[in-house]
């Protein structure tokens, strides 16, 4: 049959379009691609023109591996080529010099993996934060220490990036923005975070749980709940947040960022419970701030039935209950009453771990 018949096949054509483009991608070497590309035009040209002809292509599956297709048309050298060139991407990102260069590995390779892959890429990018951001902050130290951020403010955008007298400092931050950070000011100096936002540019690429878990780190990166020792963002909010990282853990039990929202859990219950060091949940005489017991008592109305509100509801029975049974010390360091009260926040990294070991999502749905 000749070619351009062959070609009617809508269906087959987009199979061979997807393979040249594994072809296209992966073949470093012109030679190798030429005849790579001359052996397909041959299968195509002497096939068989029965209608329920489908080419299939190679599929690269969640561990890396790849899976030839019925009757591969792509030479399995190359499936070689490509399993390895999978398998380099996480070093890749590992040993990138900047978080500009890091994130250009993951945004070059988009179109080609498959969600799961892209995962992988994803949770290294986010593993190579935690050491590249102390190096920022170095890079920056001696821009902090001179005072050049004093008279900065929130949010920091590439405008005022752009305006920053020193040259160094100035690439520093517009590489480092580059990378998907984002840069925070306080107390006179300015400091990197993890633009969790940004990255969610990346979301149709990756899996459901994926997406989800940049979501709920986007909240906090978005607005963090504390500075300066403080709280600041109204207390129903470190409810609210506490809320969304339980109904991530129900949703997705098998997720590989598990254990990471645990301890996120873990620090948003704390934060509701106890606050921060200059913003504490109890006034004079043990009785608790207007703000907390209104963000308590909703929690326990509205949320009853989840394992934050149940936590809420224990932890305001138990304050009731040491306020009437223990006498009030002179000395707040001194009262038993909030030694209790730190017992039982000192329970909850436990508990958290015992109640969620990945299961169905029956009990919770995602709070909005």
């Amino acid at each position: 049959m000749k070619f351009w018949d062959f070609l009617k096949d809508i269906k087959t054509y987009l199979e061979i379009i997807r393979l040249l483009r594994y072809i296209l991608r992966y073949k470093r070497c012109f030679m190798r691609r030429l005849i790579v590309l001359i052996t397909v035009i041959i299968a195509i040209t002497g096939c068989s023109s029965e209608a329920d002809m489908n080419i299939e292509t190679v599929k690269i599956l969640p561990t890396g591996e790849v899976e030839p297709a019925v009757d591969p048309l792509l030479p399995k050298e190359s499936a070689t080529e490509i399993t390895d060139y999978v398998g380099s991407l996480p070093e890749a990102i590992n040993a990138a010099s900047t978080a500009k260069e890091a994130v250009a590995v993951l945004e070059n390779n988009l179109p080609l993996l498959a969600s799961e892959q892209l995962d992988t890429l994803m949770m290294q990018l986010e593993d190579f934060y935690f050491t590249d951001m102390v190096k920022v902050k170095d890079a920056l130290r001696e821009a902090n220490e001179a005072g050049m951020f004093e008279n900065q403010d929130n949010p920091i955008t590439e405008e005022d990036i752009a305006l920053f007298p020193d040259e160094a400092a100035r690439k520093i931050a517009t590489d480092a923005m580059a990378g998907k950070y984002k840069f925070v000011a306080g107390e006179g100096i300015m400091v990197p975070i993890v633009d969790y936002r940004a990255l969610l540019d990346y979301k149709s690429y990756l899996s459901p749980a994926m997406r989800a878990y940049l979501e709920l780190m986007a909240i906090e990166s978005d607005n963090e709940a504390v500075a300066d020792g403080s709280i600041i963002v109204p207390w129903e909010q470190l409810g609210e947040r506490a809320l969304k990282a339980e109904a991530y853990l129900i949703a997705y039990p098998t997720s590989p960022r598990y254990d990471r929202v645990k301890v996120v859990f873990s620090v948003h219950l704390m934060r509701f419970f106890i606050g921060a060091s200059n913003s504490f949940p109890f006034a004079s005489g043990r009785d608790l701030e207007p703000e907390a017991k209104e963000a308590f008592d909703d929690m326990i109305a509205s949320h009853g039935n989840t394992f934050t509100g149940k936590l809420t509801n224990e932890y305001k029975q138990l304050g009731n209950r040491l306020r009437k049974e223990l006498p009030v010390a002179k000395e707040s360091y001194d009262d038993p009453f909030y030694e209790e009260i730190i017992k039982f926040t000192d329970s909850l990294e436990g508990r958290i771990h015992a109640e969620f070991q990945g299961r169905p999502s029956t009990s919770i749905k995602a709070v909005d």
